[in-house]
């Protein structure tokens, strides 16, 4: 909300220049006080309402295809419906956590959101049926399938899809505890989501009350907004924005906003629970090692290499017969190799080879390294194809094969990138911690990066998955990447 002013000044906070405003009589721009009511009962922190909304869509859709059928003469006894149905229940429920259907706060699009659920129904429904089949010997005709599986998307994809829209129009109150540096990144991020409103912020000092930051009145400090007062305004969450130091000296206050029933998140905890990212920033450092590498005993690196092993050797019994035909492709398209070889960085920082195919003329660095653009010149009129359909990377099956990169992970920079990205943005050698990927979250999240400013957020989205990697977040991860590849997004 953007306040009247006639003058403006600059202050500091947290090291960011931070622009201040007064109303044109000179004194300090009043608060807002219009009450909003509060949304936060929207929002599912953990997704376990979604998780038994869906295994009670599954239930209820099994049922209906049975009392629907033409075909059913009798209805089966109520012990099968309940035992086979409950089995559904459990295999969509469990499906639509690993494929990664969204929760209606994150704000995904219509298409993501449909492509996941009907992905989720459909390998549930293959499992359930796979399992029915073994274990009782039943199979069950076309109508009843048809009537259960179309039931379950609507019953999956619907709420949620009304649901966000909801949100939309019913932001989630927030306040940002802190002017400073953090606080202006934290309100960047905001700044792009629908499903927030920024009410204030919150000043340890005092000093900038009533001034404006961004169009975002500074309503002054902690002690002079209870929780009764700030919910009265529609804030339904702080996030703590400000250095350690600050947030300590009024520590049993902000403690105090919780028991009055204003949800209370520091910032690394906001990001990752409602935009699935960390922020980099050097002050990020308690928050990213406030958690364990996940991946850390032998048994979950064997499955993950399993996983791989799979995978790769599955896409390449699959793709090996067209891989003739694209090679003829790219020697009649331009002169040069077929396959591109580039050193690239793994983990723990040591060098492999990478293998693509061409995408590029055969002289397109011969000045160097460089960014990879979007309608990049350099690309030849095959390689537009290959990269937006991701088959120029198949050959790298056979680093995933070798144990050089993984299916899941963080994208493998190039060495000349590393060594002028690293001293730039903080915790960018944390990436390295995994084996790198074909796909990997911050793919998922963000567009194809082609600057410095683009590696920077998309390490805000790698040391997500650094801080959160298991085979769930991986199958997820692999899943997703189904609606992309047919979207033709790289």
């Amino acid at each position: 909300m953007t306040m009247p002013a006639s003058r403006t000044s600059t202050t500091h906070g947290g090291g960011s220049s931070v622009r201040l405003a007064t109303s044109p009589s000179g004194s300090a721009a009043a608060a807002p006080d219009r009450h909003q009511p509060g949304s936060s009962f929207l929002y599912s922190r953990h997704g376990l309402r979604w998780r038994v909304w869906d295994f009670a869509v599954a239930v209820l859709a099994f049922w209906v295809a049975f009392l629907l059928s033409p075909h059913t003469e009798r209805m089966p006894a109520l012990w099968y419906m309940l035992t086979v149905g409950s089995l559904y229940g459990f295999m969509l429920s469990t499906a639509a956590r690993i494929t990664g259907v969204p929760l209606p706060e994150h704000g995904v699009s219509t298409y993501e959101l449909l492509v996941t659920c009907l992905v989720a129904v459909g390998a549930s429904y293959f499992i359930f049926s796979a399992a029915v089949g073994l274990t009782l010997v039943r199979t069950y005709g076309r109508y009843i399938v048809g009537v259960t599986t179309g039931l379950s998307v609507l019953g999956v994809a619907v709420p949620r899809y009304l649901l966000g829209k909801l949100m939309v129009a019913q932001p989630l109150g927030v306040v940002l505890y802190g002017v400073g540096g953090r606080g202006q990144t934290c309100l960047q991020s905001l700044g792009g989501s629908r499903l927030f409103r920024v009410i204030g912020f919150l000043d340890a000092s005092g000093e900038l009350r009533g001034a404006t930051l961004a169009g975002v009145p500074v309503l002054g400090r902690v002690s002079e907004w209870p929780p009764e007062r700030l919910r009265g305004l529609g804030v339904d969450l702080v996030v703590l924005c400000d250095e350690p130091a600050a947030v300590q000296d009024h520590a049993e206050l902000l403690a105090g906003l919780r028991v009055g029933g204003v949800e209370l998140l520091t910032m690394g905890a906001f990001l990752e629970q409602y935009f699935r990212m960390v922020e980099v920033d050097a002050d990020s450092l308690p928050w990213l090692a406030s958690q364990p590498l996940v991946l850390h005993s032998a048994t979950d690196l064997v499955a993950k290499r399993l996983l791989d092993l799979v995978v790769a050797s599955g896409a390449l019994l699959l793709t090996l017969p067209f891989w003739p035909v694209i090679a003829l492709l790219i020697k009649l398209d331009s002169p040069g190799p077929v396959f591109l070889r580039q050193t690239r960085v793994c983990r723990h920082g040591r060098l492999f080879t990478l293998y693509k195919f061409r995408s590029m003329r055969a002289d397109a660095e011969k000045h160097g390294a460089q960014w990879a653009s979007v309608n990049d010149p350099r690309v030849t009129r095959l390689g537009r194809f290959l990269r937006l359909t991701r088959l120029d990377e198949l050959p790298q099956l056979w680093n995933v094969l070798g144990g050089e990169m993984s299916i899941v992970g963080p994208r493998p920079e190039r060495p000349e990138f590393v060594d002028r990205l690293g001293p730039r943005i903080p915790f960018y050698d944390q990436r390295h911690l995994l084996p790198p990927g074909l796909t990997g979250w911050a793919q998922m999240r963000y567009r194809y990066g082609a600057s410095e400013e683009d590696a920077r957020r998309k390490l805000a989205y790698d040391l997500y998955y650094v801080r959160n990697v298991s085979l769930v977040l991986d199958l997820e991860i692999l899943l997703r990447t189904v609606p992309l590849l047919m979207r033709g997004s790289r």
